[in-house]
This record gives structure tokens, sequence and C-alpha cells, in this order.
């Protein structure tokens, strides 16, 4: 019988375009150096990064082909994961999260986390340290992925690695000047249907002890407008998926891109109090607004070390 030898690169479902970049990158990496490799993502890719795979024509499958490892890029708990990942076969992880759960999986021979913007940065990195070939549109995914995860390099998360891997892939391509002004425009169509899809789109599930969230996020361009006329809607979304995945808590923090400002949803008083003294705010009839951007995965570890410290 012959020997299986080839790497399923995946994330996890419904990938938003910093997963899907990673995916498509690392197997095209991979290959490049002789392992065998390929990528597959599952569930509908976010709004965002299917406009910009639209864009540059690029095409990623659910379908698998027999493998015998997994590696997981911008994925590190089991939660979310594709139903067809069977933990004891990921055997590599790179990530950028601090909350991970590497606990799950038995059979890890390399991981990496780092606490940089975007997992596309790390991508980005063994391209340019090994002097790989990378092809047109591979680059412009990881530049725009990158991007997108640091809010254009103004989140919290940003460092000086993220900074220098858009150096390089602009020093290997040209970037499309209007792309990322379209693709910010693109995620931030919510009429209709759209704003539900968009925020199923984007929710991720944590576990804390007896406590468990399921956390919605959005980032887009017209913040308060979209609260002041759908809170109802964005409230009723948000706890039609709790009851789904049959989590504890919910809320929602939306990002806006163009005045630097968070706004919070949550109508559990039990989470404000915890949001209010992590993140140093006040809720308003179950909103709240923060004078300046940080992400889900900054306020998930703040969340983590508030529950700790107050069994």
């Amino acid at each position: 019988m012959e020997k299986i030898e080839n790497k399923l690169i995946t994330t996890y479902m419904c990938p938003d375009l910093d997963g899907v970049a990673s995916a498509i990158a690392y197997a095209e990496y991979l290959n490049e150096n002789g392992i065998k490799s390929f990528a597959s993502i599952f569930g509908q890719p976010t709004v965002e990064a299917r406009y910009v795979m639209d864009y540059l024509k690029v095409e990623i499958s659910d379908k698998v082909i027999p493998f015998a490892e997994i590696t997981l890029v911008d994925a590190s708990t089991k939660f979310g994961l594709p139903k067809i990942i069977e933990l004891y076969k990921v055997t590599e992880i790179i990530d950028h999260r601090k909350n991970t759960n590497l606990e799950y999986f038995s059979n890890l021979n390399n991981t990496q986390i780092e606490l940089v913007g975007a997992a596309a940065t790390l991508i980005c990195e063994k391209f340019a340290s090994s002097n790989t070939k990378i092809s047109k549109n591979t680059a412009i995914l990881l530049h725009q992925a990158i991007i997108s995860n640091t809010l254009n390099l103004k989140a919290n998360t940003t460092t000086e690695k993220d900074k220098q891997a858009l150096v390089y892939l602009k020093s290997k391509v040209k970037i499309p000047e209007e792309l990322t002004h379209s693709m910010f425009l693109a995620k931030s169509e919510m009429s209709g249907a759209k704003l539900a899809e968009n925020i199923r789109g984007d929710i991720a599930r944590a576990e804390f002890g007896a406590h468990s969230f399921l956390i919605g996020q959005l980032e887009m361009i017209g913040v308060a407008e979209l609260v002041q006329s759908r809170k109802p809607e964005i409230i009723e979304i948000l706890e039609e998926e709790r009851v789904k995945y049959k989590m504890g808590h919910s809320f929602i923090s939306l990002i806006d891109l163009e005045t630097g400002k968070n706004t919070l949803i949550c109508t559990e008083k039990v989470v404000q109090n915890m949001l209010e003294n992590i993140l140093h705010l006040r809720f308003d009839n179950n909103v709240a607004t923060l004078n300046s951007l940080i992400m889900r995965k900054e306020i998930t570890p703040l969340l983590r070390e508030y529950l700790l410290s107050n069994k």
C-alpha cells in the first residue's frame, strides 16, 4: 500500500482573511520546499475574505485528499475546528493568540505561537527567511490579511514584525492601491440580511472554567449609525448564536475603522460588570463605547485573568 504523506493545511470553520491567506500561503511554502501539502477551508469564509478572493480570482476548496498530518494556521484551540479534524493528527500549529488549548493536541511536534498582529505575518517570515519563491496572489493575500488583522496597522496588537512583513511583500509584488479601501468598504456593508451574515461569520467561543462566552466582532465604517438603527437586531442575532452554540454568555465588539473607537453591546449585567472592570468603561442601555481600539483577541485573555482572580 502506498504511504500517505500529504499534509492538510487548514484553520477554523468559516475563516477570516487571515485564516484563508495563511492556509493558502503555508501550503504553497511547503510545496515549494518539497513537502506535499494542500490547503482546504471549511464553511463560508467571511465577507472580507470572499471579497479579496474574488478580487484576485483565488479559489480554495473544502475537498480533501488522503492526508497523514494536519497543520493548523491561525488556530490553536479545539473550538470552531472543522469536524474532519481529528485532533491526534494535528502535528503543527502556527498562531498568534495568547489564549491557546494546546493540551488537546497530543501529537504536536512543531508549535509556533507569537503575539504578532496576524498569523499571515508568521507565514510571510518563512518565505522571507528561506528566500522561498512566492506567487503574486499569495503575496497580496498575505499583505491584505496583515492589513485587516492590524486594522491597517492601528491595532494595539501591531508589531514591528507585521510592519516588516508588509515591506517584504511590497518588495515582491505591486499591491493594488485601491484594494485596502474597497476591502474595508465591502466588510462595512450591513444592509438587510448582510448584518446577520457578518455577525455569524465572525464569532469566537471561549471557555474559562464554569464560564463560557460567545464573542462577536465587526470591523467596519459607520458603527454609530448601525447601533442606532439596528441594535435590537444585533442583540437578537447574538442571542440566537449563543443558544445555538450552547454558550453561557455573549457580547459583541464593533470596531469603527474610521473613528478608531470600539462599541460593545451586551445585555447581561454580570458580563457588563466584567467588561466595565476590565476595560474601564460604562454601559448605558446595554451599550458602551471605548475611545480607542481593542481587538477581541485582546479582550479574551483579560476576561480569563479577571475570572481567575475573582473565583
